[in-house]
């Protein structure tokens, strides 16, 4: 099985994933599944907005397409690893010295 690998992560995160039809109600560690433009999705949620997915490669590309599409509405943004790290920093709290 080929797959692609995409990650959506952040506060409106779960609001684009209920509006593309995937399960944005999940705990912590959970998985889900859907259907992004007929690609199968596995999903699992490893933080409060963080959603690694797996989408079959045979459909990725409109899948990624249809997730851009809707994510437009929320102010969906493509960002690079370096962003993801940025923001995840952002979200810890501070450390007193």
């Amino acid at each position: 099985d080929a797959r692609a690998a995409i990650s959506l992560i952040g506060p409106k995160a779960a609001t684009l994933m209920a509006m593309a039809g995937l399960p944005a109600d999940m705990p912590v560690g959970g998985l889900g599944f859907g259907t992004v433009e007929g690609a199968a999705t596995l999903l699992v949620r490893v933080g409060a907005d963080h959603w690694p997915a797996l989408l079959d490669d045979a459909h990725a590309p409109e899948a990624c397409h249809a997730l851009l599409e809707t994510g437009r509405s929320v102010g969906l943004t493509l960002v690079a690893a370096e962003a993801v790290g940025r923001l995840a920093a952002a979200a810890r709290p501070p450390v007193l010295l």
